[in-house]
């Protein structure tokens, strides 16, 4: 099916071709230019239109008012989200940092009682 859809294409890029009269000079484009933009065009369609739908939701967000309240609720919304994951983060870390320390004292307050010798094995960095 795909072979007989890019015979029709191909086919329909002729007939454009010689029912169009382009007149080449230097300053123009070649007829060769035009066709290969053409069918640049129709094989990336999706990408093509993605992006533009993207341009429109840019200029609806950055130009109009309504827009520009919800880009700031977007934007509350997001900081308000990463000052949790923030949060989260650091205390999930303080945690384990003196879980480590106190799983690494352990052991060398045992290792300190059998040669005995008492001295702290971790030294603390804020």
């Amino acid at each position: 099916m795909s072979h007989k859809r890019n015979k029709r294409s191909i086919q329909q890029e002729m007939d454009i071709g010689e029912n169009t009269t382009i007149q080449q000079s230097e300053g123009e484009t070649s007829p060769s230019f035009l066709s290969s933009a053409r069918s640049m065009v129709s094989n990336n369609k999706g990408l093509i239109t993605a992006v533009g739908l993207t341009g429109v939701a840019a200029a609806y967000l950055l130009g109009t008012e309504h827009g520009r309240s919800m880009q700031s609720r977007i934007g509350d919304t997001m900081r308000d989200s990463f000052s949790d994951i923030r949060d989260t983060v650091s205390n999930n870390l303080t945690k384990l940092r003196s879980t480590v320390q106190d799983v690494i004292n352990r052991f060398g307050s045992e290792a300190e009682l059998e040669s005995g010798s008492v001295r702290e094995k971790l030294r603390r960095v804020v």
